[in-house]
């Protein structure tokens, strides 16, 4: 053994050296930050991610989407809850954060909001799908709270975007409010139900689903109605490698 290795000091220097030898090439694990307005939501990021070698942070808060309806709770109170909780996440080591719940999205004023890390929003994969087509589409929702928040910055991307998009947006009616009670199993029963009828109709449009807890349902009952997680695991890995080359 040569004395490098025998001197206290020295040894550990020897081994700092031989690790990086070892881990010479190797990437980094990438960290992303996944904020959620319900804990349902953990799952289905889960599984679309598995396999990709990024780790997942969750952070829940379903209490903003109850104290919304407040009337004293005014719509900046939430942007400045929202942009709160994202620069706290951001203080967590995260490389990216993600946004799960359309609600959030639909409030974050992103012009306002300064972050040193990539934000990226469930919903901007998928407008950039629905704005590939210009024939009729119908995008479905359970959430009375997020069509109009969504539909509007459908709308916005589009323009900015340059493209002509023709979207009427649907609610599922009495949905809801059966995964906020934490009836999962009867809410993706009426999901499927209702999805089904818009299939069989076959009229002339194109299906997609606005929310994560939608995502699989409609990839159970047609693999041909869009979805966000479908464009989803792409975009968050090229936002990740991007980020990457930056540093």
């Amino acid at each position: 053994m040569s004395e490098l290795v025998k001197h206290p000091v020295h040894k550990l220097l020897y081994r700092k050296q031989f690790f990086k030898y070892l881990t010479k090439g190797a990437t980094h694990m990438k960290k992303l930050g996944c904020f959620h307005a319900h804990h349902s939501n953990i799952q289905y990021i889960e599984e679309a991610l598995k396999g990709t070698g990024i780790e997942l942070v969750h952070f829940v808060d379903p209490g903003l989407t109850y104290r919304a309806k407040d009337r004293d709770f005014t719509v900046e109170d939430v942007q400045n809850k929202i942009h709160h909780t994202i620069h706290w996440i951001e203080t967590s080591g995260v490389d990216a954060i993600l946004i799960t719940c359309t609600f959030f999205t639909a409030h974050l004023c992103q012009n306002d909001l300064s972050s040193s890390i990539p934000v990226i929003k469930i919903d901007t994969p998928l407008f950039h799908e629905l704005c590939k087509k210009e024939e009729p589409q119908i995008l479905l929702f359970t959430n009375p709270d997020t069509v109009e928040g969504t539909m509007n910055e459908l709308e916005k991307f589009a323009d900015e975007h340059h493209k002509k998009i023709n979207v009427k947006p649907v609610l599922l009616e009495g949905t809801f409010e059966l995964i906020m009670r934490g009836e999962e199993v009867e809410y993706r029963k009426q999901v499927e139900e209702k999805l089904a009828l818009y299939v069989q109709r076959k009229e002339n449009y194109s299906l997609a689903v606005a929310q994560l807890s939608l995502a699989s349902i409609a990839q159970s009952v047609n693999s041909r109605i869009l979805n966000p997680l479908t464009p989803l695991c792409h975009h968050i890995e090229k936002t990740l490698n991007e980020d990457r080359h930056k540093v």
